[in-house]
């Protein structure tokens, strides 16, 4: 990957970040957190799915044990996140 690449790939992910953030901040005012993050989570899994559907069909147990692993801290932190952002303004 050369440096501009990274750049832009870069500039992709902080763009993405920082509208998932309003989206989440607008998205709190009609939905539980807990149902908001269900179903972040849920359109995550079927659009990744979807890309990669043939290479989960040999994922391996350990891989499998590892995300869950991962995916359970990352809605920990996500769960930390959306309840700053319900309790300030």
């Amino acid at each position: 990957m050369s440096a501009k690449q990274a750049q832009i790939l870069m500039a992709v992910v902080i763009l993405t970040r920082s509208s998932a953030y309003i989206f989440s901040k607008t998205g709190l005012e009609t939905l539980g957190m807990f149902n908001l993050l269900a179903a972040r989570f849920l359109l995550a899994f079927l659009v990744l799915g979807v890309i990669f559907f043939k290479r989960l069909r040999h994922i391996s147990r350990h891989d499998l044990m590892g995300g869950a692993i991962i995916g359970a801290v990352f809605t920990g932190v996500m769960a930390f996140e959306l309840t700053a952002l319900k309790t300030t303004d």
